[in-house]
């Protein structure tokens, strides 16, 4: 059983590389990932920051810089990306003007391969460390795998797939780190340093928050040094950031949050849709925006049904534990999600344009997957829920992988196979409600 254990985690790699394999493109599916691409070619082709030209240049997702267009996107990643670029062609002399095709589909392959296999890695070492049973742990693989919007956000390069990568790694480290020796902190407190700097310039609105979050478990939990580790790693991404930034906008900035940036001729965006400015609206109508982004048609829970249960999951075991450190993480993740969705919430009003369900939440996923598993470890009888839930999911995966990340299109039958599933979820919940009461339950890892 041990033996078998500890092979498991290596079969779910090379599975999750085979489908990944699978979902990659070899095309940009739109402007966002056009606009991520055209950066990439101008770095590398053309020695520049500007993508006047970069053949992606007709991408909307886009800045208008003293004469100059820039990409949109968050620099870091795309430098990463650039280097990825740089070494394809140095190893093969192939570069996107000889075969667009194959380099466009090597980028996704080695760019966002490696930080989800690390992640699907560290998702299952949490499950192993919670002792939860081998079925289990396949469970939340396939539920991860083939249940969520990761069966299409995987297919092309964006950052909100690679913030659930790197954020899913910081999150294992940070949790382990509580039962693990001192002596693994500084090894441990680099890769959250670093992993934190890459993803403050990832998401204008997520990075930041993870800061905060981070910061403030720090400080209740963790000795000065271990923060001074933490910082000291996180601190050259952040001023990589911060300078690519002031050379593209003149500010320290995210450039893309000038709304004179956007005034080029064809422009589709301006200071009454960019993100980063509060509308003009009601509370009744910031209320229900907030609903659509949640459950709505566009709703992120909706279209990740097993979140119904994280949600749940999260206040049952805050209830129930008496252990401070997992207290302190469950309140870490909490107020990195609340903070995250309340900026959006406040400084959107277009629930992440053109894509499946709402982008910016894609991260969201990764402290909603620890949660389920910790629910599994002490309070097994859940086990059916979960079950429902992901094939729920399952069945809105099809429509997903097949639409990939770039439709506006509600998904077919997306109320009534979420209906049949909740109200299956919920039938089962009344079944088993004996067993549910937070008396049963002991938080233990």
């Amino acid at each position: 059983m041990i033996r078998w254990t500890g092979r498991l985690r290596w079969m779910l790699m090379i599975l999750s590389g085979c489908w990944f394999l699978i979902l990659a493109r070899d095309y940009a599916g739109s402007w966002n990932d056009a606009s991520r691409l055209a950066m990439v070619e101008s770095l590398v082709d053309y020695r520049s920051l500007a993508i006047d030209h970069s053949r992606w240049v007709s991408t909307g997702d886009k800045l208008f810089v003293d004469g100059h267009f820039y990409s949109d996107k968050p620099p870091v990643i795309a430098l990463g990306l650039a280097s990825i670029y740089q070494l394809i062609q140095t190893l093969t002399g192939i570069s996107f003007h000889e075969n667009e095709s194959l380099v466009c589909w090597l980028l996704v392959v080695l760019g966002m391969g490696p930080p989800f296999l690390w992640a699907i890695w560290s998702i299952d070492t949490i499950g192993e460390s919670l002792g939860l049973r081998i079925a289990d742990r396949l469970l939340i693989w396939f539920s991860l795998n083939f249940g969520t919007v990761l069966v299409a956000y995987s297919q092309f390069l964006n950052q909100h797939f690679l913030f659930f990568c790197f954020l899913t790694i910081l999150l294992e480290r940070v949790f382990s780190a509580m039962w693990e020796p001192k002596e693994k902190y500084f090894k441990d407190s680099i890769l959250i340093g670093t992993c934190a700097g890459i993803l403050y310039g990832c998401d204008q609105a997520a990075g930041p928050s993870l800061v905060v979050a981070l910061g403030i478990y720090g400080v209740l939990t963790q000795s000065w040094r271990r923060n001074l580790t933490i910082i000291i790693s996180a601190l050259p991404w952040l001023l990589l950031h911060h300078i690519v930034n002031y050379q593209i906008g003149g500010s320290f900035a995210p450039a893309n949050s000038n709304p004179d940036y956007l005034k080029w001729p064809g422009s589709a965006f301006h200071v009454g849709n960019m993100t980063g400015v509060i509308p003009d609206r009601s509370v009744g109508v910031l209320i229900g925006y907030g609903f659509e982004m949640l459950i709505g048609k566009k709703g992120f829970i909706g279209h990740n049904p097993t979140l119904y249960l994280a949600v749940v999951g999260w206040v049952l075991l805050r209830k129930a534990s008496q252990n401070p450190p997992l207290n302190r993480f469950l309140e870490m993740i909490a107020i990195w999600t609340g903070m995250t969705f309340v900026a959006y919430l406040l400084f959107s009003n277009n629930a992440s344009g053109a894509c499946l369900s709402v982008r910016w939440f894609v991260p969201f996923l990764a402290p909603g997957y620890i949660v389920l598993m910790l629910l599994l470890a002490n309070l097994p009888a859940v086990r059916p829920v979960l079950i429902i839930l992901t094939v729920t999911g399952f069945l809105l995966g099809l429509s997903m992988v097949l639409r990939g990340p770039w439709t506006q299109r509600m998904l077919p039958g997306y109320w009534i196979i979420q209906g049949i599933g909740l109200a299956a979820a919920c039938v089962t919940w009344y079944k088993i409600s004996a067993s549910l009461s937070t008396r049963n339950l002991r938080v233990v890892h």
